[in-house]
């Protein structure tokens, strides 16, 4: 075999390799590159895991199905937990914070109305609430067919502020009302009065009749002009005092 032929074997042989060698480079690249979407695919699942616990089976699921497919589910199932948040807030009732909310002065004989007092430093929004009085067939439950519902804006109790309703009215009507004489207006009117001689008891329910807030006036507590009061205002006991409605209360004047 001649210098030449020798060398001519020896190219081809060299082409060879180096073909078998650039075939085993970009079959490591593909390689390579599923690597990266498995990693993307496993970075999408983490990110579903942390949107909500909820959601975290559903997302991983999906990521261990399919590298890209995985990563579009965690984004609709992110999406749909934004949903459930939206429709929590549409479908909870929401919380009424009563901790400084107090039926707060009482009156009867003839001249019934009831005040209500937010001795607290944010409003109290008792949308949905109702007002009603003892249901003298069955003592110490409330009258729930007669219960009266505070809506709109006179539904709101400003800090430091007072409720009225005004009871005995004929007839009642619906929602915030103008005439609240000899309380503040807008007030809640109810077709209930108090009674004097048998006692009663007042309830603040809510929206489901669960009972919020009660208070039992004995017979013949407070005769006009005089109030069954907290003393001092919004925070002591029940006693008897003077008249004060929309304003702080007062004992009565000694006799």
């Amino acid at each position: 075999m001649t210098n030449v032929q020798t060398f001519a074997l020896r190219a081809i042989a060299l082409s060879t390799v180096l073909a078998a060698c650039g075939d085993d480079t970009t079959a490591a690249d593909t390689g390579g590159g599923s690597t990266s979407n498995a990693s993307t695919s496993t970075s999408a699942s983490t990110s579903a895991s942390t949107s909500d616990g909820s959601s975290t089976a559903v997302a991983s699921t999906a990521a261990s199905s399919s590298g890209g497919d995985g990563g579009a589910g965690g984004a609709g199932t992110g999406t749909g937990g934004e949903g459930t948040g939206t429709g929590g807030e549409g479908g909870a009732p929401a919380v009424i914070d009563l901790d400084a909310l107090v039926i707060n002065e009482v009156s009867l004989d003839g001249l019934d109305w009831i005040e209500l007092y937010n001795g607290g430093d944010q409003p109290v929004d008792l949308e949905g609430v109702r007002i009603a009085d003892q249901d003298k067939d069955n003592p110490g439950t409330p009258k729930l067919a007669g219960a009266v519902t505070f809506t709109g804006d006179a539904a709101i109790v400003p800090q430091g502020g007072y409720l009225f309703v005004l009871a005995d009215q004929d007839p009642a009507g619906e929602g915030p009302q103008d005439v609240c004489d000899p309380g503040p207006a807008p007030c809640f009117h109810t077709g209930w009065g108090l009674s004097t001689g048998d006692g009663d008891i007042v309830f603040l329910l809510a929206p489901d009749d669960t009972v919020l807030l009660q208070v039992a006036i004995g017979p013949n507590a407070a005769i006009v002009p005089t109030t069954w009061s907290r003393l001092p205002n919004g925070t002591g006991e029940f006693g008897v005092g003077t008249a004060t409605p929309g304003a702080a209360n007062e004992p009565a004047a000694p006799k």
